[in-house]
């Protein structure tokens, strides 16, 4: 062909592609290739990491939601507890007032 004669080679997946016999692929073709296919891994990793990173951070959101609501109540808990009638025990002879919060 005219590209032959020319000292062009044709194109991947043009006559004579990879699986033609006598072609050898150039070794910056083959590089080309895998670094695509690294970036692609790459690229897929980084999306898994952050789809991951996204989990962890509702989790996370969950938990402080649950936490910050128990400490709400407790606080509330803790401020009825303080309307009682002091509280005192007698242990081994001893008045020990209690602390009516906990």
């Amino acid at each position: 062909s005219k590209k032959e004669a020319a000292g062009l080679k044709p194109a991947d997946g043009a006559e004579g592609g990879e699986g033609s016999p006598g072609r050898k692929e150039e070794p910056q073709q083959f590089l080309h290739k895998w670094l695509g296919v690294r970036d692609i891994l790459k690229s897929k990793l980084a999306v898994l990491a952050a789809v991951s990173e996204r989990d962890v951070r509702v989790r996370l959101r969950g938990e402080l939601i649950r936490c910050e609501g128990r400490l709400k109540l407790l606080a509330v808990l803790q401020e009825g507890c303080m309307q009682w009638p002091p509280v005192s025990i007698t242990v081994q002879s001893n008045l020990i007032k209690a602390d009516r919060r906990w």
